[in-house]
């Protein structure tokens, strides 16, 4: 235990309140404090509920991080915020403990490593669990596997040769209602960040409505303001198409005349994506002739099949833990083959719609956790399931 001072040492975690930390900015500060002989121990990252955390360990005596804010009289805690000042940083003090043995272990290599003969790198701060960042990334997306690999293939081709390998990295997608377009571009955003392309910045996610002023002159001071929130993540613009709709749309097309400059002066910080319906998503980007050249990359996203959409209810029941028995499993799959013909049918949203409706029955029923058939069939008499039959086309399971 020599060498191990009781109360010097503070451990805790760097916490930002994103999935994509900055995190080479993150290995230059760990590294400067290291040159300047502060002894920081760094663990590799760990992602949940929307944030980043870094466990880290330090020891609390050292001249120069006292004499950082002026004195001895600076708590190490608010000196490390102070470094780190883009996250939040909770430490606590700690002492060695047999009965806390990771801990221990921790301190032990902190008392004894010489900071200076030691650097952190990028790949050090990775987390362990996204050895497969595709894989991460994308998990238990169901189909799509085409759009999958292509935005994989973009990512990859970024990470190896960097964001100025190609002219535009911005994205449209196109498909009908409720085909995965937002929860992509959310994933495209983990994507890029687990590959270092992004620069911490957030995903933000902003409507047509969102960028239109109702006076004249303010409509690209808030394109603007949309890309300043976005400054080093992605922006995504859903339903993008509405900016170009109705006669004498004159505060929409000044809104796209920002995005077209602006989707060339920040492509170096910003990556958009734009999603809509196929038709509306061309008619908008004719509106301005170097839209469409600003885009560069356009991924189109299919209508599921059936037994996708028997894949995505399983998976809605599994994640709200409910269980579906083989028999109403069944009939939820002969339901989604007369569903997708149906008007108003809307892919994954319809299927949430019928899943929550064959919860509420099942809670009417008092049977437990586990879906019956009989609760699919009465979900899906709901007046509200906001589907019309066509010819021939029944719900009745």
């Amino acid at each position: 235990m020599n060498g191990i001072a009781v109360n010097t040492y503070l451990v805790g975690m760097l916490d930002f309140e994103d999935e994509a930390a900055d995190f080479e900015s993150v290995a230059h500060a760990v590294n400067y404090l290291r040159g300047q002989n502060v002894k920081i121990m760094i663990g590799s990252a760990r992602v949940a509920d929307g944030h980043t955390r870094f466990p880290i360990v330090v020891e609390e005596e050292n001249g120069f991080l006292s004499g950082i804010m002026g004195g001895a009289g600076n708590k190490t805690s608010e000196i490390l915020t102070t470094v780190f000042d883009s996250c939040n940083v909770v430490v606590h003090k700690a002492a060695p403990s047999m009965s806390n043995l990771e801990q221990l272990k921790a301190l032990s290599q902190v008392a004894f490593m010489n900071p200076r003969a030691e650097k952190v790198h990028v790949r050090d701060l990775m987390p362990r669990s996204r050895e497969n960042t595709e894989a991460d990334a994308f998990e238990g997306l169901v189909g799509l596997e085409a759009q999958k690999g292509r935005l994989v293939e973009i990512g990859n081709a970024l990470a190896a040769y960097g964001r100025q390998s190609l002219e535009s990295l911005h994205l449209c997608f196109t498909g009908e209602p409720g085909v995965g377009k937002t929860e992509m571009a959310r994933r495209v955003h983990r994507f890029l960040a687990s590959k270092g392309v992004l620069h911490g910045g957030p995903f933000v996610q902003a409507s047509a409505e969102d960028l239109i002023a109702p006076y004249v002159g303010q409509t690209p001071v808030l394109v603007q303001r949309a890309f300043e929130r976005a400054e080093g993540g992605v922006l995504f613009i859903d339903e993008a198409y509405r900016l170009s709709e109705g006669a004498g749309n004159e505060f929409g097309i000044e809104a796209i005349n920002a995005l077209v400059q602006l989707l060339d002066e920040r492509r170096e910080s910003v990556i958009c994506i734009f999603a809509g319906y196929p038709g509306h998503m061309r008619r908008m980007l004719a509106t301005n002739p170097g839209f469409r050249d600003r885009i560069g990359f356009h991924v189109e996203f299919p209508s599921y099949t059936t037994d996708e959409l028997t894949a995505i209810f399983n998976r809605f029941a599994d994640s709200k833990g409910f269980a579906v028995s083989p028999e109403a499993l069944r009939a939820v799959h002969d339901a989604c083959a007369r569903m997708r013909h149906a008007e108003g049918f809307a892919n994954a949203r319809s299927i949430r719609r019928l899943h929550d409706r064959a919860v509420v029955k099942l809670a009417a029923r008092e049977g437990g956790r586990t879906l019956e058939v009989e609760d699919i069939r009465r979900a899906l008499a709901d007046a509200d399931m906001g589907l019309r039959a066509k010819r021939g086309v029944g719900f009745t399971a």
